[in-house]
């Protein structure tokens, strides 16, 4: 009986660590809350270092993504301007720009599960199975 019980409590607390690691017990408006502020990729992310991106998501579901010549980000490659949204965990973004200065189209739509995210960090995952980690800051740079 007592085996049991053990293995009953491992059991239940590996399915509460994965609900936790991966913020299923966060409402999506709590999500949303955590995500507004400026977003780059951190240290971990395969492109930190590389190029300059910075995204800044706005309380009322705008967003101004600015990409940068290099990780330095002083020179501005071009913005694009987007709505965005959290639902059922995962994050959408829809490019809605009109000046077609950049490479993304109007209208495009992508979704990245949001993996795990707390006040400074967040794991998304997008639709080709790739992780990507970003950290909140106050501005672009390498850090």
């Amino acid at each position: 009986m007592k085996n049991t019980i053990t293995i009953i409590t491992i059991i239940l607390l590996n399915a509460f660590q994965q609900a936790y690691a991966e913020n299923n017990y966060l409402p999506d408006s709590i999500i949303k809350e955590m995500l507004v502020g400026k977003w780059t990729a951190s240290p971990k992310d395969e492109l930190y270092g590389t190029a300059g991106g910075l995204v800044q998501y706005n309380a009322d579901g705008t967003l101004l993504y600015t990409k940068y010549k290099t990780a330095e980000c002083k020179v501005i490659t071009y913005t694009v301007n987007a709505t965005w949204g959290v639902r059922a965990k995962k994050l959408i973004v829809r490019v809605s720009n009109t000046d077609n200065s950049h490479p993304i189209k109007d209208g495009t739509i992508v979704t990245d599960r949001i993996v795990h995210i707390d006040k400074k960090n967040a794991i998304l995952k997008n639709i080709d199975g790739i992780i990507q980690y970003r950290m909140k800051v106050n501005s672009c740079g390498k850090t």
